[in-house]
């Protein structure tokens, strides 16, 4: 007598199962897609920040006092008179009195009407 107990089919629970490993691999290609999207997006963003940085620095440097030069008003432009040059004071100014304190106004009421 032939052996008569049910095996299991292979074929009815992988064709159950399809949908939900096609699910699975549709959604861990959509990860590795945004994961891919947010590391060449945060890339860009630090580029960026870096090229920004370097224009700035490079348009608004400091110029030390030493380095930047000034030019006397030529006679021709002027009408020949000479700019004064200015000069240090002889003493440094003296600190000011301190301003007395104000006098209390009395108490102060939050929301009072």
């Amino acid at each position: 007598m032939p052996d008569m107990r049910a095996e299991p089919s292979t074929s009815a629970p992988a064709e159950d199962g399809a949908p939900l490993a096609d699910a699975i691999r549709a959604r861990e290609r959509g990860i590795s897609l945004l994961r891919r999207a947010n590391r060449w997006l945060i890339g860009l963003a630090l580029l960026l920040a870096g090229a920004l940085t370097g224009l700035t620095a490079h348009a608004f440097h400091a110029n030390p006092a030493s380095a930047q030069t000034t030019t006397a008003p030529s006679a021709t432009s002027g009408g020949g008179a000479s700019a004064p040059q200015l000069q240090s004071p002889a003493s440094p100014p003296a600190a000011a009195a301190p301003a007395p304190a104000p006098a209390p106004a009395g108490p102060v009421v939050s929301g009072g009407s």
